[in-house]
């Protein structure tokens, strides 16, 4: 899964062409090529390196005493720090059950599972729902970064970035269910 923050942005001269990893991002790009003199060349420079390095520590769990949210705590590390810090985002269970509403979740969930046998299916929801929390975590994360993150440990509450966070999972919701599948790894039971 690729973000913004993280992913290849060739510009318009003309497009890129081949593959690479960035941890466990696989990144496809395409290239035009123009040939100056009898030596060819690249029109783009190299893939940008990203700015941060995003790594999910904990998550989703409850405070204790606070059931109406969830959180999960992420390493962020930018290049020019020695080190990284922890950022706890937190995020109302009304919005993570109005996400999964919107974006037909968790019918889209037990459709993908249904090869899945029943003996394991609850274990394979469960790890489903965890997953599209900590990417609704993640992108309110990526929202907080673009708005000017610090160097220092910070927690985001729950009731900040709503809206924001609303419209990046809706923008993201096919490339989060793609990830979420290969996550999951249901591969083995599909046309069972």
């Amino acid at each position: 899964y690729l973000s913004r923050l993280t992913s290849v942005n060739p510009n318009a001269v003309g497009l890129v062409s081949g593959r690479f990893e960035t941890g466990s991002a696989l990144v496809s790009w395409e290239s035009s090529l123009s040939k100056v003199g009898t030596c060819t060349m690249s029109l783009l420079s190299p893939p940008q390196i990203p700015l941060f390095r995003i790594t999910l520590f904990y998550g989703p769990e409850t405070f204790e005493g606070a059931v109406d949210t969830i959180h999960c705590v992420f390493n962020v590390k930018k290049r020019s720090w020695k080190g990284g810090v922890q950022v706890g985002i937190v995020v109302g269970r009304d919005q993570i059950r109005r996400l999964e509403e919107q974006l037909e979740f968790q019918p889209w969930l037990e459709t993908h599972l249904g090869g899945v046998p029943r003996d394991v299916r609850e274990d394979f929801l469960k790890t489903g729902n965890d997953l599209f929390t900590q990417f609704i975590c993640f992108h309110k994360l990526e929202i907080y970064i673009q708005q000017g993150i610090q160097q220092e440990n910070t927690q985001v509450a729950g009731g900040y970035l709503i809206a924001e966070t609303d419209e990046a999972v809706h923008r993201e919701a096919e490339k989060i269910k793609q990830q979420i599948i290969v996550e999951l790894d249901v591969e083995e039971f599909e046309g069972k």
